[in-house]
């Protein structure tokens, strides 16, 4: 055999390795493209799917598929998924279509480019074309025809479901409130609880409350423990709003002492000590006071709310006479 005589066992040997090596690049870099199945009914759904692989390092360049492509079918939804961890690297776009068109219906090519490591030429990249046949439903002609069905109701809108929940809230919230009014009356509560009026300062409740306690008459009455009672409650939350002395919790030899180092005015001091004397005899020592007595522990204690509440005024820079108008 001749140097120059290629032999049959070589020329099978070239071909399996052409073969390898184009199987090889072949397979760096696939797309491909698959349908659920290659024949639906007329309105029927179908899944196709394209999918891209390629080595971790290539460049990709998927372009917006379009969707032209897929006529005659209509795309209802489309997903696309990269799974970027795996090698080789896999895009993936699942479409979701149907199709009104009754026949054998061409899907595809698509496209899509890759650039391999080093190298600045863009390599396009197509997928095989789908065949996918679509079927019309079978008509028995031998039947008779039916009627046509009635047409469906619109879902309602807001304009015409709001006079029901309208009503229906009235009636639920009068209901609430007869429930709310029965109980409320048989806690004896009031339907209403007004908001109560502001407070009094210390000295305005105080005049007030002497004025008061002047009308009921109580001493004249009989009722000399329940005045002299009354009498020094009044002192004594005057002195605890004016002046944060805890006058109420407190004896009377205590509110001297408290009181004294809070204002030593002699004046003060006097008349203080007159109306919670008296008072202490008459709860303590059931003593009976003169008349007159009364009428004292009372203008005492008026003079002491007013002399106080002077001072006070008049260190914040008011004259007496403003002082007593507040």
């Amino acid at each position: 055999m001749s140097y120059n005589t290629i032999s049959f066992r070589q020329i099978f040997l070239f071909f399996i390795l052409f073969t390898l090596t184009v199987s090889v690049k072949g397979q760096e870099v696939k797309f491909t493209s698959k349908a659920d199945t290659s024949s639906i009914m007329l309105g029927d759904q179908i899944k196709l799917k394209l999918e891209l692989s390629a080595p971790r390092d290539y460049i990709l360049n998927i372009p917006q598929q379009d969707d032209s492509l897929l006529n005659p079918f209509e795309v209802i939804a489309n997903k696309d998924t990269l799974l970027k961890d795996m090698n080789p690297v896999k895009y993936q776009r699942e479409y979701l279509v149907t199709a009104y068109d009754s026949g054998w219906h061409k899907v595809g090519p698509f496209s899509a480019q890759f650039q391999k490591p080093g190298d600045s030429v863009w390599t396009t990249i197509f997928t095989d074309s789908l065949m996918i046949f679509v079927n019309t439903p079978a008509v028995d002609t031998t039947k008779a025809f039916k009627d046509i069905k009635d047409v469906l109701g619109e879902p309602l809108t807001l304009e015409e479901i709001l006079p029901y929940t309208i009503g229906i809230l009235a009636v639920a919230l009068i209901i609430f409130l007869i429930i709310y009014y029965i109980k409320r009356r048989q806690k004896n509560k009031p339907f209403i609880k007004l908001p109560s009026r502001p407070k009094l300062p210390p000295y305005e409740l105080a005049i007030q409350s002497l004025e008061n306690l002047r009308v009921k008459r109580l001493w004249q009455n009989d009722q000399i423990k329940e005045y002299y009672t009354e009498l020094t409650d009044i002192l004594r939350n005057y002195i605890e709003g004016q002046f944060k002395i805890n006058a109420v919790e407190m004896t009377s030899d205590e509110i001297m002492e408290s009181y004294q180092e809070y204002r030593n005015d002699t004046q003060q001091l006097y008349l203080l000590r007159n109306v919670l004397h008296i008072a202490d005899l008459v709860k303590f020592a059931k003593e009976k006071p003169l008349p007159s007595e009364h009428d004292k522990a009372l203008q005492d204690t008026i003079e002491f709310v007013q002399t106080s509440y002077k001072m006070i005024m008049m260190n914040n820079g008011q004259t007496s006479d403003e002082a007593l108008k507040q």
